[in-house]
């Protein structure tokens, strides 16, 4: 049998001093993820109209943040 460093509980990663950390890098990175996918979308630069854009930003980034 083997130690592992790390599982996941409930959706959650504890580390062994059990911080928010882990968690907190996950959605970091998710958020970024997707931000850069959506950034052209959501440029200056872009054909979108503004309220599209901001409809875009509270239905799918909005909710990875709360």
């Amino acid at each position: 049998m083997q130690w592992v460093e790390t599982s996941r509980i409930l959706g959650v990663t504890p580390d062994k001093q059990f911080t928010w950390s882990p968690l907190i890098d996950q959605g970091r990175e998710k958020i970024a993820q997707s931000l850069g996918m959506m950034g052209p979308l959501l440029s200056r630069r872009s054909d979108l109209p503004f309220s599209n854009g901001v409809v875009l930003y509270k239905q799918l980034l909005r909710p990875m943040t709360d």
